[in-house]
Order: structure tokens, then sequence, then C-alpha cells
């Protein structure tokens, strides 16, 4: 408990400004800010949709004092849309410019590249690691292998979402067929070879057996 309030009172004067300081939001889609720069060491951290900085904040600074050149990305409400058409092209944005800094960062001495996703950020996570083979090392907290049994699914405050979701496709097999671009579950083709870690907090959920490492909900 010390040394947790010692890194706050140390780092209690950038945890205001990450509070409030919102100029590194990209097209109202994501935000992005960079910790220990000088690391050589990369880790993105990408999180469900809406979260805010200030709940990554605390961990991108222990990343990087352990050594990692972190970054963290988080994702607006905006970026999810009941229109799957516009969130397919939302995702496949944020995608391009995750590849685009890995792309950058490895041309730049850079070699060693981590990822880290949580629900939304999950998925946007497995679409970036199918497809950069600089990734080494992935973990991975999804919702489910299926996205579109995933948002099916959904209740409570996301009752009303879901509701335009039936109201525009009726099946859960024609919005499936709707964002099979950015659907989960066909987006572990390439993933052979990295260090994976895969957990999810739907217990029926099935992971592909070629997945070396991974956990999954009693």
């Amino acid at each position: 408990m010390n040394i947790f309030l010692t890194f706050l009172i140390l780092n209690f004067h950038e945890l205001l400004i990450n509070l409030n300081d919102n100029w590194h939001m990209k097209n109202g889609l994501y935000e992005i800010r960079e910790y220990g720069l000088t690391n050589n060491r990369v880790i993105y951290l990408i999180g469900g949709w809406g979260i805010s900085q200030k709940v990554m904040f605390p961990v991108s600074k222990l990343l990087e004092f352990a050594g990692f050149y972190c970054i963290i990305i988080t994702l607006s409400k905006a970026i999810l849309s009941p229109d799957m058409e516009k969130t397919i092209q939302s995702i496949l944005n944020v995608k391009q410019y995750i590849l685009r800094s890995i792309k950058r960062l490895t041309e730049t001495g850079h070699q060693e590249v981590s990822l880290f996703g949580t629900s939304l950020g999950a998925l946007v996570g497995l679409l970036v690691a199918d497809a950069s083979p600089h990734i080494k090392k992935v973990i991975f907290n999804i919702p489910g292998m299926d996205l579109a049994e995933s948002i099916w699914g959904w209740d409570g405050v996301l009752s009303e979402f879901r509701s335009q979701i039936v109201q525009k496709y009726h099946t859960c097999e024609a919005l499936r067929n709707n964002i099979s671009p950015i659907n989960t579950i066909n987006r572990f083709s390439q993933l052979q070879g990295k260090d994976l870690l895969c957990s999810t907090y739907q217990p029926k959920t099935k992971l592909p057996e070629t997945i070396p490492v991974y956990s999954k909900a009693p």
C-alpha cells in the first residue's frame, strides 16, 4: 500500500493532466497517450468500449517504470454504432493507425512489440495481431469468439443498442454475415508462433485448439 501511495503522490500532477487533457483524440473515435518514450520494449494497451484514459493511467505508468514504451489507446463510445458498416470502418481506422505506428517503431529500432486488449479493445487487438508479424506477445480478455453472438446477447444498459441491431438485421446470422471483416471468430489464423494468453468471460466460449496458451472462465 505504501508503494502505491508513493506512486500516486509522485505522479499526482501528471494524473491531473491526464484527467483533463483531451487533445490526443483522433476523429472522435480513439485517444492515444504514450509513456516511456525512451524505453525500447513496446506494449500497446487497448481499452474496452468507452473506457477512459484515467482508468488506464496507473498501469501505464507502472509499465513505464518496468522499462516499457507504453502506448495507451482508448475507444470512445462513438466507435460502435448500430450501423455496422460505419462500425466496421471505424474499427478498421483504429487498426490501420496501430499498424502504421508499429511499422514506424520497428523501423526505428524497436524490435520487441507486445499487445494487450480487453473487451472491444481485444477485437481491435486481434485484427492488429492477425495482420502484423512484428507482434510477439499478445494478451486478450475477450467477450467471446463470435462478436455477432456477443452483440446479440447484450442486455441491461445496452438493451436499446441491441434493439436497434435486431430491428435492422433481424437474425444473429445476418448480423454475423455483415460484420465478417471484423468478427473475432475469423481472426486467429495468423497467431501461430506468437506467445498468446486469451481469457474469456463467457463460460461457454470455446477457444481454438490451435491457441498454444489460454485460460477460460470457469
